[in-house]
């Protein structure tokens, strides 16, 4: 996984036992419903050169409880993780 660079569409939909995500530091496009669905994401840590996290990408990951991410998504964080309630997540932007 060392040289991802694009997580496509419904790649991890529903993966039930997924409980955390430390993606690689190349990784630069994450697309819609990538990690959306029932799963047990606890937490999330994305690299500082990401350049695009689609809307919906993390859609209904309701179990999310930390987020680490770029400061550039921090306007468009609720469309990313679409329904979910973010008052609760501790999110660091960096």
């Amino acid at each position: 996984f060392y040289n991802l660079e694009k997580i496509y569409s419904w790649s991890f939909y529903n993966c039930r036992d997924l409980k955390s995500i430390i993606f690689p530091e190349n990784l630069k496009v994450i697309q819609d419903n990538a990690f959306g669905g029932r799963n047990s994401l606890k937490e999330l840590k994305f690299p500082e050169n990401i350049q695009f996290i689609s809307d919906h990408a993390f859609i209904y990951c309701f179990s999310l409880e930390k987020i680490v991410i770029p400061k550039i998504f921090k306007k468009n964080i609720k469309n990313i993780f679409a329904y979910v309630d973010l008052t609760n997540v501790n999110i660091t932007y960096i």
